[in-house]
């Protein structure tokens, strides 16, 4: 892997791209509810185009303070989490949430239909063993969900670029550097399915686009980072450019991936 700076590298074959920054656990940015809101719904909504409805089991890993897992419950999943920040809660509304890193060890062979990585794949120090582990942890015919940042958003290529030209500030930000648990790792769909299909006997089945920026709570965002005379140039120009963002590369994807389910038997 070809170094970028001295703390990023990338594969010049499949443009896969690592930090050696320390992981670590904790509050990420500020500001994500809002988009986080719509993008969780957009996940619920695939999966349930997958699997149907009806009670289905869901592993939500990185669930922070139970979201997602209150909006799956609602949806109608029999709903738990992964969360092994020491401070998080550990229930959500009475969904129940272990404090535990992932990967994990099934719990009484307990198999979910779902898993789940909202914003959480990109923060674990190796991906290919999450990855493997998830399929242990399926049942067949089950999804694993991910939402997670692409290195071909509009916004990373911008931050890309003002990196080479010696502007680090929107770099150090899409990589959360400076924050408890930083990103460590980031992909698109190509080298994530990549990923999956080497590790796994997952497949990639849908790939779509989610929102990153939204007006609501983008101040918080960009605040959390820079002066304030810097956050407002920022996010004057990010509220004007929202409409063309929402048509250019998407910066958040969804990656959904299915184990196979088994053959069915012939009719006799």
């Amino acid at each position: 892997m070809r170094p970028l700076d001295h703390w990023t590298r990338r594969c010049a074959a499949c443009g896969y791209m690592a930090a050696g920054l320390t992981p670590g656990f904790g509050r990420g940015v500020d500001g994500l509810a809002p988009v986080q809101r719509v993008n969780d719904k957009a996940t619920l909504d695939e999966i349930r185009r997958h699997l149907g409805s009806g009670g289905k089991s869901l592993l939500d890993v990185g669930c922070g303070g139970g979201g997602f897992l209150e909006r799956a419950a609602v949806a109608g999943f029999r709903a738990e989490g992964i969360e092994p920040a020491p401070d998080a809660e550990r229930t959500a509304n009475g969904l129940p949430i272990r404090p535990e890193a992932f990967p994990i060890k099934p719990v009484d062979g307990a198999a979910y239909d779902a898993i789940t990585f909202n914003h959480s794949f990109e923060h674990l120090p190796c991906p290919a063993k999450a990855a493997a582990a998830s399929s242990g942890l399926l049942r067949q015919g089950g999804v694993v969900a991910l939402q997670l940042p692409s290195s071909q958003g509009t916004l990373f290529k911008l931050a890309s670029f003002g990196r080479r030209a010696g502007l680090f500030a929107a770099w150090e930000l899409l990589w959360q550097k400076g924050l408890p648990s930083p990103h460590l790792h980031y992909f698109n769909p190509g080298n994530l399915r990549r990923l999956f299909e080497r590790t796994t006997d997952l497949r990639l089945i849908s790939t779509q686009r989610l929102q990153a920026v939204r007006i609501p709570g983008l101040w918080r965002r960009i605040r959390c980072r820079l002066s304030a005379p810097s956050a407002l140039v920022a996010f004057t120009m990010l509220a004007l450019a929202v409409p063309l963002l929402n048509r250019l590369p998407p910066d958040f994807i969804l990656c959904v991936f299915r184990k196979p389910a088994p053959p069915r038997q012939p009719a006799r």
